[in-house]
């Protein structure tokens, strides 16, 4: 702030008893007398700061100090009984004597409840410090701010959009890799079909159209559903049917069946007794 803007900031600090009754009274649309009146109901006279003008310096009222506030309370009688008259009697001037200052009045007021209606101050210099704005470009780099943080939000939204995204691909690559999905495979020209082999084919498709080569489906159980299809009835021990297995094993896929360390021994003992028949 430079010299000037000082003193006019100096000459503007403060504001005559009789003044800032008129002003609070234009803010809110109210007579003089209203505005008189509520300053006293509040006692603003004992609870602000009050100073004396001598000589266009604001100084501590002796008076004032020693804890005597009449002459503050009678202007305020004086304007709440006279209304606008008061500013034309003779005495009058010693509203202009007594003096408040601005900033703490206006911050009482609002401590008091009221709002203090920025727009109403015309004049810049008589506005409170506390309303003016720090700086000119405030608000533009509240603005900016607020663009930034709504800019990360949606990058975050983003973000997690695509995360969501590979976790389902990655997902469905890891099902694909460990699963068969051998869904349709082979067509059959048949001269006719009979009802077991469409229960068979039906069984067939529930239990090798798609499965996961690490827990294929068990031949017992579907050697059971094969019983059940074709009303065999199971083995003594409760075992499904010779037949049932049979069948099983007979649409069980060729590379799960060589895979089978069983179907391998039974491969390597057979192996075994055609090489002693030949040699025999």
């Amino acid at each position: 702030m430079g010299i000037l803007e000082e003193v006019q900031e100096q000459n503007h600090a403060y504001l005559s008893v009789g003044v800032a009754v008129k002003m609070l009274a234009d803010m809110h649309k109210l007579n003089v007398e209203d505005a008189a009146q509520w300053l006293f109901m509040n006692r603003a006279f004992a609870q602000i700061e009050a100073f004396e003008l001598h000589d266009g310096r604001a100084v501590s009222s002796e008076e004032l100090r020693r804890g005597f506030l009449p002459s503050i309370r009678r202007i305020l009688e004086s304007i709440k009984k006279n209304g606008e008259s008061h500013y034309s009697m003779k005495n009058s001037y010693k509203g202009l004597i007594y003096i408040w200052q601005r900033d703490e009045f206006w911050q009482w007021v609002k401590d008091e409840g009221v709002e203090i209606v920025k727009s109403f101050f015309t004049e810049p210099l008589s506005c409170p410090i506390f309303l003016r704005s720090k700086n000119t470009s405030e608000p533009e780099k509240e603005n900016a701010g607020t663009q930034q943080i709504n800019n990360l939000v949606q990058k975050l939204a983003d973000a997690e959009v695509k995360i969501k995204q590979l976790t389902a691909a990655l997902q469905a690559k890891e099902k694909r890799s460990s699963t068969d999905e051998v869904i349709a495979g082979v067509s059959v020209t048949l001269p006719h079909i009979t009802k077991k082999l469409n229960a068979l084919f039906n069984i067939m498709h529930t239990h090798w159209a798609t499965y996961d080569v690490r827990y294929p489906p068990k031949s017992v159980v579907i050697a059971s559903d094969i019983d059940h299809a074709f009303g065999w009835m199971p083995q003594k021990d409760g075992s499904p049917s010779r037949g049932g297995q049979t069948f099983a094993a007979a649409i069980r896929p060729d590379n799960l069946s060589e895979a089978d360390p069983r179907n391998q021994k039974r491969c390597t003992y057979r192996n075994s007794l055609t090489v002693l028949t030949d040699e025999t």
